[in-house]
């Protein structure tokens, strides 16, 4: 057997498929931006347009996002819209 066989022959992990998540509780910043496919600055902008989900402040150092909202913002992130505070 050759290499060049067992180089196509190797199973490879789909690259595609985003990470599991639970639609009950938060995710931090970094497991949002995987799942969206988006950099930060464009998802602090499309939140601060209330066309991304918002921030939920738990600390001075600590922000967090619904899991429910992120998986809604994915399944169709042109039609999004979150509630804005003060609406």
């Amino acid at each position: 057997m050759d290499i060049s066989t067992l180089i196509k022959n190797t199973p490879r992990p789909a690259i595609d498929s985003p990470p599991a998540m639970n639609p009950v509780g938060f995710s931090r910043i970094a497991h949002v931006l995987v799942l969206a496919k988006i950099s930060r600055e464009k998802f602090r902008l499309l939140a601060i347009e209330g066309r991304a989900p918002q921030p939920i402040r738990l600390s001075k150092r600590c922000t967090v996002y619904r899991n429910s909202e992120i998986i809604s913002f994915c399944a169709d992130p042109l039609n999004f819209r979150a509630e804005l505070k003060g609406e």
